[in-house]
């Protein structure tokens, strides 16, 4: 039988790569003024802040809703992710059980 889950090789997603040498990025966004844009009402976007304001003010409510909560990671950092919730007294004992499965028993 196949393996299943876990860690075996290639399983999972796989990661997108992004092939753009350090600091390319910053030099883009710097660089945002020279396209000229214009937002919603018209008026022309000079820098990264004005291009982040027309994103939260886009008609596209998809969008606005993303990106509001890319600017929140940002600022913020991402919210610790949860596994299942488990509810747990420290002052239980601790009660330990071992199997063995397909030993059989006689």
């Amino acid at each position: 039988m196949a393996q299943r889950g876990g860690r075996r090789p290639g399983a999972g997603r796989k990661k997108t790569k992004v092939n753009l040498p350090p600091g390319v990025a910053g030099h883009v966004l710097g660089r945002i003024g020279e396209l000229k844009l214009k937002d919603a009402s018209g008026r022309l976007i000079k820098d990264q802040e004005d291009y982040a304001l027309s994103l939260l003010a886009s008609k596209d409510e998809r969008i606005r809703k993303e990106f509001f909560v890319e600017l929140l990671h940002q600022e913020y950092g991402r919210p610790m992710q949860k596994t299942d919730e488990i509810k747990f007294d420290p002052n239980a004992p601790l009660v330990v059980q071992i199997r063995h499965i397909g030993a059989k028993s006689s």
